[in-house]
C-alpha cells in the first residue's frame, strides 16, 4: 500500500506541475527513483523504490504478495488481485472489479477478456459489445476481430457477425485494409471480403507497414508492394520494417537500410541499425552508438556506450557508466550521472 500510495503521490504531482507541457523523466539513483525535468533538476526525489509511469511501456511495475499492476492501455491499468484481473485508474480507483481469468490491455476503447470457458470484449464500462462466445478472440484492428476455432482463424465485426469464416491456418489482423493469412502451407493476403489480394504463394509473410510487407521465399527474405511485385528481391537472411516506407536489410552479419522504391538509402553498413524516431536511427559502429538521419547522413557521431531512441527531441544515453541525456545535436543536456533512465514523456 505504501508503493501504491508513493505512486498515486507522483501522479498527481506530475499532473498539478505539467500545466506548461514540460517534459518529465524517471532517474534512478544508487537504488531510488526520482523525477527530474527536462532542465535536469529534481522535481520529486530519489526516494522511491520502484516507479511506473502510464507513458513509458517498458517500465518496472508495483508488485507484492496481493496485488500486481500492469502496463496500461488508454490510461487504465490491468491489475491482478486474487488470482482474477480487473481494471483500476492511475488514482487506484477501480474501474471494472477483479473478475476475469484473463484480461488483456485496452485497445481503442475496447479490451479482450476471458471468463471460464468464454471470451468477449468489453467497453471501459465494463460491459460486453456483444455476448461472449466460447472461440478464442485472438485481437482486433481495424473494426475486425480476429478468432480462432478448431486450429482455424476468421474474422467476425464488432457485432459478433462472423464476416470471413474460419478456414485459415494462421492470420494477422487487419491492417492497412488487409490482412496476412496462411492456407494449405502458404502465405498470401485477403481484403475484408476474403478475396485474394495476393495469391498464398510466400513461405512467411508479415502484415503490410506503410505499403510494404516482408516476405519470404525458398532464396531468402523480401519485400513486395500492394500489387505483390517485388521491391526487394528475396535473397536477404533477414530484413525489419523502419517508419516511413524505409526497411532495414541484414546483408552478411550487418545491416543497412533500403528504401521504398528498392534503393539503398546510402552505402553504409552498420554493426546493428533500428527504426527512425523523430527524424534520426540509432547505429551501432565500432561498439559504439551514432544517429544517422533520413537522408543518410552521420547525424551524431558514434560515441556512446548505450543509447534509445528520441523522445520530445531527448534521448537517454550511456556514456561510461553513467545515464544522462542528449539532444539531437548529441550534446548532452543533462549530464551523465544516474544509475539508470527512462525516457522523457509528457502527461496528457
Amino acid at each position: 500500500m505504501k508503493h501504491i500510495l508513493s505512486f498515486i503521490i507522483v501522479i498527481l504531482f506530475i499532473t498539478q506541475i505539467n500545466a506548461q507541457q514540460s517534459k518529465y523523466a524517471f532517474v534512478r539513483s544508487d537504488k531510488k527513483w526520482g523525477v527530474i525535468n527536462q532542465e535536469g533538476k529534481l522535481v520529486i526525489d530519489s526516494i522511491f523504490d520502484i516507479l511506473y509511469t502510464p507513458i513509458v511501456v517498458n517500465a518496472p511495475y508495483y508488485t507484492n504478495s496481493k496485488k500486481i499492476i500492469h502496463h496500461p492501455g488508454d490510461s487504465l491499468f490491468k491489475f491482478r488481485k486474487s488470482g482474477k484481473y480487473g481494471y483500476m485508474n492511475i488514482y487506484n480507483e477501480i474501474q471494472i472489479p477483479n473478475q476475469y481469468k484473463e484480461a488483456f490491455r485496452f485497445k481503442n476503447g475496447y479490451a479482450i477478456t476471458y471468463s471460464d470457458i468464454e471470451y468477449g470484449i468489453i467497453n471501459k464500462k465494463g460491459e460486453y459489445i456483444f455476448e461472449p462466445i466460447r472461440y478464442e478472440i485472438i485481437d482486433f484492428n481495424e473494426n475486425k476481430i480476429l478468432y480462432k476455432t478448431w486450429r482455424k482463424y476468421g474474422f467476425m465485426d464488432f457485432s459478433g457477425k462472423i464476416i470471413i469464416p474460419p478456414i485459415y491456418n494462421k492470420a494477422n489482423v487487419f491492417v492497412e485494409d488487409v490482412s496476412c493469412v496462411k492456407f494449405k502451407g502458404k502465405y498470401g493476403f485477403i481484403n475484408s471480403k476474403g478475396e485474394w489480394v495476393i495469391i498464398c504463394r510466400f513461405l512467411f509473410a508479415k502484415s503490410f507497414h506503410q505499403g510494404l510487407a516482408i516476405v519470404k521465399e525458398s532464396k531468402g527474405w523480401g519485400v513486395i508492394n500492394k500489387k505483390g511485385e517485388y521491391v526487394i528481391y528475396p535473397k536477404y537472411e533477414k530484413i525489419n520494417y523502419c517508419k516511413e516506407g524505409i526497411v532495414l536489410v541484414k546483408e552478411g552479419e550487418l545491416w543497412c537500410y533500403y528504401l521504398k522504391n528498392g534503393k539503398k538509402l546510402n552505402n553504409k553498413y552498420y554493426s546493428k541499425a533500428y527504426d527512425f524516431y523523430e527524424g534520426l536511427a540509432r547505429i551501432k559502429e565500432n561498439e559504439l552508438f551514432g544517429y544517422i538521419d533520413k537522408s543518410g547522413n552521420m547525424a551524431i557521431q558514434p560515441m556512446f556506450l548505450k543509447a534509445y531512441d528520441f523522445h520530445y527531441g531527448l534521448c537517454r544515453a550511456k556514456k561510461n557508466i553513467k545515464w544522462g541525456y542528449i539532444d539531437t545535436t548529441g550534446n548532452f543536456i543533462i549530464e551523465p550521472i544516474y544509475r539508470n533512465v527512462l525516457d522523457f514523456f509528457i502527461l496528457e
